[in-house]
């Protein structure tokens, strides 16, 4: 294969010091869009016969010459437009009547039939509107035909390849019911990670939740302003939710919030961010981060959206009452150290604490307790040994870096 292509290279080659021979005055038109009048056209100077493997002396005009050795290069078929045209017409003539046929077996053999003629047009005409028709219509084919991995990676290779497509809001919606759909395979048939698929079309050949995920994760990357970018960041977030990974989903909501302030999403992702967080927390001898962002979200939610807060009360109270047993939980760790230490005057301050602030858990009530049981007792434990401490010396008095003089130094 390798010596093929610089067979080809070495032709293209010989076919440019041919068409130079003839004056460099071929070169000399100006160049514009491939398919526009003025475009190079060998015929009008008499070069359109076949220079090398099928390629015409037009294949090598300046706005041409890049793409045709790139070509010749990766074994890729000559620039053909006027082929392309027409097996895009096939296409869509295909298309069209698996369209409107009938039965289902019919429908996915006509869809499956057309987007290889699109595939074709496409592969005839690069960096071209057919190009790029082409493959987003290979990419409806696959869709129709049930075949959803072919059709998302044709439809990532359209935005790869044309990232500013007029076709993207379709894209990308395509590329939501796709995943949605893995997403609810996986919940309804949950598979290993380690399962393999060699016969469903419509799954990937292994892990269909991580490629769902993948896609919504793409969707927000590939067009972070678009339409879907939002709601793809959400599904992701829930998905994250549903699966029990709650440092993720938090992580994900968070970003919504703050990426897309405008979205419809924005009450859910307070909502279920809140709730995330106080699932990710991991209890009192871990960090409280997690409390105090579900406390800051429960004052946004009831700033932010009061009719919302309203409807959704219930869920509100029940996560700050969560975060409010949490934090007693906390103080009152740190109270049964100092108290199993005797420093009855740390443990007095963290009892207190609790008394005041969560008089109305249970855990207010038994600080309360504790806090009258120490009040009369030593604020420090006694020294036993303090005959021994005496025995040693206090440490050598640190001297002063300066003088009475501020701007002297003592050396």
């Amino acid at each position: 294969m390798k010596l093929c292509n610089m067979i080809r290279m070495a032709a293209a080659v010989v076919a440019i010091f041919a068409i130079n021979l003839t004056g460099c005055s071929l070169f000399q038109q100006d160049a514009g869009p491939i398919g526009s009048s003025s475009s190079f056209d060998a015929a009008q100077v008499g070069y359109d016969e076949d220079v090398s493997g099928g390629l015409s002396a037009s294949d090598f005009a300046p706005q041409k010459i890049g793409g045709t050795l790139k070509r010749m290069s990766t074994g890729k078929p000559p620039i053909n437009e006027k082929e392309a045209r027409s097996l895009y017409a096939r296409g869509e003539e295909i298309f069209e009547r698996g369209n409107t046929a009938t039965e289902k077996s019919e429908k996915q053999r006509l869809f499956i039939e057309s987007a290889g003629y699109f595939a074709q047009s496409a592969d005839l005409f690069p960096e071209s509107a057919v190009e790029h028709d082409g493959l987003f219509m290979k990419g409806e084919a696959n869709f129709f035909a049930d075949r959803y991995v072919a059709a998302n990676d044709t439809y990532e290779q359209l935005i790869k390849e044309y990232p500013n497509s007029r076709l993207l809001d379709a894209i990308e919606s395509r590329r939501m019911a796709i995943a949605s759909y893995w997403l609810k395979l996986h919940e309804t048939k949950p598979q290993s990670f380690f399962t393999v698929n060699y016969t469903d079309s419509q799954r990937p050949f292994r892990d269909t939740y991580g490629h769902a995920l993948r896609i919504y994760d793409r969707i927000r990357l590939d067009d972070p302003t678009g339409k879907f970018a939002a709601a793809a960041t959400m599904a992701l977030a829930n998905a994250h939710f549903r699966s029990g990974k709650y440092v993720e989903a938090d992580q994900t909501y968070t970003d919504l919030r703050s990426t897309y302030p405008d979205s419809e999403h924005q009450f859910m992702a307070h909502l279920l961010g809140m709730k995330a967080k106080l699932l990710s927390y991991q209890g009192p001898s871990y960090s409280s981060g997690p409390l105090n962002g579900a406390e800051k979200l429960v004052g946004q939610i009831t700033k932010l959206f009061r009719q919302e807060a309203r409807e959704h009360r219930d869920d509100i109270e029940t996560s700050m009452a969560q975060v409010r047993k949490h934090k007693a939980e906390r103080e009152i760790m740190m109270a049964k150290f100092y108290d199993g230490k005797g420093e009855n005057g740390y443990a007095l301050f963290h009892y207190d604490i609790v008394a005041r602030e969560y008089g109305d858990t249970p855990l207010g009530e038994r600080a309360k307790t504790r806090l009258a049981t120490l009040s009369g007792k030593p604020r420090k434990p006694p020294e036993y040994v303090g005959w021994l401490v005496d025995m040693f010396p206090d440490d050598e008095e640190v001297k002063p870096l300066m003088n009475g003089d501020e701007n002297s130094v003592l050396r």
